[in-house]
């Protein structure tokens, strides 16, 4: 999903937000928006022109508990908090920003991009890689009780 106009995708967020009280469950919807918005957000990241206030609005417009992976909002997170502009941020703005990510759903070589950047709390850091143990020692249990 390369090139998604901003007209495009300024009209369908318009829409997300309208629907958005309609509390919209249907998996599929979801991930396939998801899809969509975290392709956007790249498009910009790659572009440099991805916003804090931007970032913000986009990852919240997927409820948390439906996405099934952040790395692609904690790469564009760590290119924000990197930017020079990261520095004039307040705290609050900058919890905002890692509140949009749930670190346990992250993968090993999204941690292993971001573990050196210190706008990243490393308790965050932390808290992705026990998550990623654990996700990883379940799969081996599996593995093994059906060898």
């Amino acid at each position: 999903m390369e090139n998604i106009s901003d007209d495009v995708m300024t009209r369908l967020l318009e829409r997300v937000v309208k629907h958005k009280e309609e509390h919209t469950k249907d998996p599929h919807l979801l991930a396939r928006l998801s899809l969509l918005i975290d392709s956007y957000i790249e498009q910009l990241r790659q572009r440099g022109t991805l916003t804090s206030e931007q970032f913000v609005k986009l990852a919240s417009c997927i409820p948390k508990e439906q996405r099934t992976s952040y790395d692609s909002l904690l790469l564009a997170l760590d290119d924000i908090l990197k930017s020079e502009k990261s520095t004039e941020m307040s705290s609050t703005e900058k919890e905002e920003l890692l509140n949009q990510i749930d670190f346990s759903r992250v993968h090993e070589q999204t941690i292993a991009a971001c573990k050196n950047n210190k706008l990243i709390p490393q308790h965050l850091i932390t808290e992705a890689a026990l998550a990623l143990c654990a996700k990883l020692r379940v799969q081996l249990e599996v593995t093994e009780t059906r060898l």
